[in-house]
């Protein structure tokens, strides 16, 4: 038996086979007598051998094979130093789509198309327009050249109607959350503190008023205060009260016990129908112990706690 055992070319491409048969010798010499490139050659199994040949001799490596009455041959893969350049012509027309689909991206990806309002403050619309043009803030705006913070900051400075405000980039939306101040005359009632209903990781943190004791990141447990409405004034403490924002990555679990295998999805469907949480991400773990399933439900969502 005749075989190449040198390292593939440089930049070339080949085909692989698996190949089944006798007399497997007369086939590779045939392959040299007429000029095809053979490499790897390895037997995995009585009458059944793999070898690679050059991919341009495809045709008549198979002509070859034919004489010889070689009909079983399957083909297993292309390879080689140069097959980027056969798929890359193979598949052209997805290589186009995809340079045009990140070009467009990198150029619009970052620039505002619309803005949309939410919340009850979302009745100051006309106010809040008015305040993002003499910002400069409008259609083709690009997001990194605007401060988001300091945007949400002046929008609330600017309206003495609105209580709470948070601009986010939602894809090429500008979302403006406001909440709307009571009409009552009366002062806002404040907490002196914001506690954490539970465990959880802070996901961010929005302090109007008061003093956050808490960044993103960190763990916190039940009854952590997060946001304390004692400030230091010139050395002395004021209590000023609490209007803050804090939202928390939480975790919970819910257990369903069956006597079927493969309920993960019905698992899942149950936990949402107890648990009621709007946006939360759900993981299934299943063991059987005994006689019964138990499914294990994962359950992260976030808890946006608000003081004022």
């Amino acid at each position: 038996m005749r075989k190449n055992k040198d390292a593939f070319p440089k930049l070339k491409i080949f085909s692989t086979y698996e190949v089944r048969g006798v007399n497997f010798d007369g086939l590779l010499n045939a392959l040299a007598r007429n000029g095809v490139t053979v490499y790897g050659v390895k037997k995995i199994a009585e009458k059944r051998y793999i070898l690679s040949v050059n991919f341009t001799q495809n045709r008549k490596f198979f002509a070859i094979a034919r004489d010889l009455c070689y009909t079983d041959i399957k083909k297993i893969k292309d390879g080689g130093r140069g097959f980027f350049l056969l798929y890359f012509f193979r598949n052209i027309g997805l290589v186009a789509g995809a340079l045009i689909f990140f070009a467009l991206a990198a150029v619009f990806g970052d620039m505002v198309f619309t803005v949309s309002y939410t919340g009850s403050g979302s009745v100051c619309k006309a106010d809040i327009s008015r305040y993002l043009d003499e910002s400069g803030v409008d259609t083709f705006t690009r997001f990194s050249k605007v401060d988001l913070a300091r945007l949400s900051d002046g929008i609330l400075a600017d309206n003495p109607r609105l209580s709470f405000v948070e601009c986010r980039k939602k894809g090429n939306v500008l979302e403006i959350e406001s909440v709307l101040s009571p009409e009552s005359p009366e002062p806002l009632k404040t907490a002196d503190e914001l506690k954490a209903p539970g465990s959880g990781t802070v996901k961010d943190v929005k302090v109007y008023r008061g003093a956050a004791l808490v960044k993103p990141g960190d763990t916190v447990r039940e009854g952590d205060v997060l946001v304390t409405g004692t400030v230091t004034v010139k050395d002395v403490p004021v209590n000023v009260g609490v209007i803050a924002r804090v939202t928390l990555v939480c975790q919970t679990q819910f257990v369903y016990l069956s006597e079927r295998e493969g309920e993960e999805e019905l698992a899942v469907m149950l936990a949402e129908e107890s648990l009621e949480l709007a946006g939360a991400e759900y993981s299934v773990i299943s063991a059987r112990e005994g006689d019964k399933v138990v499914y294990t439900v994962c359950v992260n969502y976030a808890l946006v706690l608000f003081s004022g």
